[in-house]
């Protein structure tokens, strides 16, 4: 997750930076929530020859952490 968000491209069309602190908030929340929900974001990795295992990014489900107006979380 930290080399991801260090890539220009993937970073482009942020707002800002995303430094190895922000990071690793986000991961912590990321834990977090699988120990006390579970289930929660997933590592994508490419399955083309060309880049095998290469991470793509995440995907999953989660319960938000800011909703306006929409109550306290589970």
């Amino acid at each position: 997750m930290a080399a991801i968000n260090r890539d220009p491209e993937v970073t482009k069309d942020l707002n800002r930076p995303v430094g190895d602190d922000a990071v690793a908030a986000f991961y912590q929340l990321v834990t977090d929530h699988w120990k006390r929900h579970g289930f929660g974001f997933y590592a994508v990795e490419s399955t083309e020859a060309d880049t095998a295992a290469a991470l793509l990014g995440f995907v999953g489900v989660a319960y938000p952490l800011v909703s306006a107006g929409a109550g306290a979380p589970p």
